[in-house]
């Protein structure tokens, strides 16, 4: 190995593209060559040697972030298909006008809901309505008003795709003259794969809050 290293030196051709940090792979000189191309990362066992360069990958880099998106698209379609589903009920003894007055009293929200808060904008097909869900600032389409039985609406956490919910309130006449309210929440979107949890320990129970303050509310009505 001596030997060819000194042949290397001697050889001016040679010599001219030689360096300090020239890597000798078994018994040939591999010389380092300013500009030209490095000892790859993958094949050189000595690349913390000066002058061994590390290639940067683009094309190995460039397949695994497409394959990264592919991937997100394809949870997002699927979850799309699988929303994640909320649905609690409660009996009220009031009419169901009585119940879609309290509904849709929006300015009195304050003064009975544990939840949402802080309402503005109108109940109005195909208008925004903002609001306060907990501790979220929401943002939301109306997407049905139907009066006496229905109020839906439909809001993103920032991009469409990543976390979209879909929540209605929906009326129905019992045979006493009652009425059973049902809230639900559909979500979908990427980031629904990494939040069931705090939809079913969080989300769930203040469906359940604001179905016995709707209830309370609408039954005090009832008796004045």
């Amino acid at each position: 190995m001596l030997g060819d290293l000194l042949k290397g030196v001697r050889d001016t051709r040679r010599f001219e593209n030689f360096h300090p940090a020239s890597i000798v792979f078994g018994s040939a000189l591999v010389p380092f060559t300013p500009g030209g191309p490095q000892c790859e990362i993958d094949s050189c066992p000595m690349t913390s040697l000066p002058g061994a360069r590390k290639r940067y990958d683009w094309r190995r880099a460039a397949i695994g972030v497409l394959a990264l998106v592919a991937l997100l698209v394809v949870a997002a379609l699927w979850q799309r298909a699988h929303p994640y589903s909320i649905e609690t009920s409660t009996d009220i003894a009031a009419s169901p006008t009585e119940v879609w007055g309290v509904l849709t009293d929006l300015d009195a929200y304050p003064d009975w809901s544990p939840t949402l808060d802080g309402f503005s904008g109108e109940l109005t097909e195909g208008t925004e309505i903002s609001f306060t869900d907990g501790d979220a600032d929401v943002t939301a389409t109306v997407l049905e008003v139907t009066p006496d039985r229905e109020i839906r609406w439909e809001s993103h956490a920032g991009i469409m795709g990543i976390l979209d919910g879909e929540r209605s309130f929906r009326l129905e006449e019992l045979p006493d003259g009652g009425t059973r309210f049902t809230q639900s929440g559909l979500y979908r979107g990427v980031a629904v794969l990494f939040t069931t949890g705090s939809l079913h320990d969080e989300t769930a129970p203040s469906f359940h809050e604001l179905n016995a303050a709707v209830r309370e509310r609408a039954e005090l009505a009832q008796k004045d």
